[in-house]
């Protein structure tokens, strides 16, 4: 007696197929936020690039401050010899031209004159430094300071004294030191040596009235002399009419974090690729290992009701058998 046993379909138990979806959507939600905790880092990093570049700025702007302070520390002294060498007349006396031949700072045109000025509370003798004129092919820095006794010194310096303390810095190909004037007037510029001395920059934003009352800042701008956007530093001097500016180009900013961001985004989306597709092969592991032990419990099913119907089937034959004694 053949016996025939339908094929049925094997469903994997409703608790066992949710555990599954449950592992599967675990492991793909872990899998974007790889991406996402990669992109995190980037932002933290780059703000941390972006203070780092500031904080190069201001270190150059305080050592352009120290230099410009040390010459102008030895502009007055020299000044000040200037004005115990001359005798005030009726228009101002003229200083011997040979008194300053030795002078490290060459200071032209130099005569005392009345001091219409007045006295600072304090009594200091503060330098004044004017905005930049052109005499023939030449741009000279009008100086002058109190002398004492109601006089002023007065003489001209080459711009080149300012421009001088704007180079040499190790900066990015775009990135910029500036020395302006508080008459909105460039006073010196890194790179450009004078071409654009005594430029009007009335369009600078330090000079706007949101920046104007600060000791020191930062914005960003883009330039109108070179047309290059620039994060800009500023520091202007307490007892000066003198602004340092240090310039940085966004691209300079961010040169060092540029191959750190392209590798931790490669390697972030490789681990979250790598995560999602080994999420999916172990739930379709978990998925075939349940089909497969439901089709087992099948098999088993299927043996034991089959033997079970071979036993009856014997169990019928026998009540059927007898034995002849002859």
């Amino acid at each position: 007696m053949a016996l025939h046993t339908p094929q049925a379909t094997v469903r994997i138990p409703s608790q066992e197929a949710r555990q599954i979806r449950r592992t599967l959507a675990y492991g793909l939600v872990l899998a974007a936020l790889l991406p996402l905790l990669g992109v995190g880092l980037l932002s933290h990093e780059r703000a941390n690039a972006h203070a780092r570049a500031l904080g190069r700025a201001q270190l150059v702007a305080e050592a352009v401050e120290k230099q410009l302070r040390d010459r102008l520390f030895l502009l007055g002294r020299q000044l000040d010899t200037a004005a115990g060498a001359g005798a005030t007349g009726p228009g101002g006396a003229v200083i011997p031209a040979g008194d300053p031949v030795h002078w490290p700072i060459p200071v032209l045109g130099l005569h005392v004159a009345p001091d219409l000025d007045s006295v600072p509370a304090d009594g200091r003798r503060l330098l004044s430094i004017e905005a930049p004129r052109r005499q023939g092919q030449r741009w000279l820095v009008p100086v002058s300071r109190r002398a004492g006794d109601g006089l002023r010194v007065h003489g001209l310096v080459d711009a080149q004294l300012f421009d001088e303390l704007v180079q040499g810095y190790s900066l990015g190909p775009n990135d910029r030191v500036a020395l302006l004037h508080a008459d909105r007037a460039l006073l010196a510029r890194s790179h450009d040596h004078g071409r654009h001395v005594g430029a009007r920059l009335s369009w600078a934003a330090v000079f706007s009235a949101r920046w104007a009352g600060l000791a020191t800042g930062n914005y960003r701008e883009r330039s109108r002399i070179d047309g290059v956007e620039r994060e800009v530093l500023f520091r202007r001097l307490a007892d000066l009419p003198l602004v340092i500016a240090v310039g940085t180009e966004e691209r300079s900013m961010l040169m060092a974090w540029q191959g750190f961001a392209a590798t931790v985004l490669l390697l972030s989306l490789l681990l979250g690729l790598s995560w999602a597709w080994l999420t999916r092969r172990f739930a379709r592991g978990q998925h075939g290992q349940a089909q497969l032990i439901g089709e087992l419990t099948q098999a088993i099913a299927t043996l034991t009701h089959t033997e079970k119907r071979l036993r009856q089937a014997h169990t019928l034959a026998a009540m059927g058998e007898w034995e002849l004694d002859l």
